[in-house]
């Protein structure tokens, strides 16, 4: 589709969708990121116990 000939009104409502699509990934990208950041932290602190009572039990 040729920009040039296109109707301002369909140009506009293209570069908004685009810029909520923008906006959009960003706040899945960092949804997801906290998501993982807890999970692991979760994840190592459970390791973490895990391992005391290995140790604990050990000795």
């Amino acid at each position: 589709m040729n920009i040039r000939f296109a109707p301002k009104r369909v140009v506009n409502s293209v570069g908004i969708f685009a810029a909520n699509m923008e906006t959009m990934a960003t706040v899945i990208r960092v949804t997801w990121a906290s998501s993982h950041l807890t999970m692991d932290s979760r994840a190592a602190r459970q390791q973490r116990n895990i391992s005391k009572a290995y140790i604990l039990g050990k000795s």
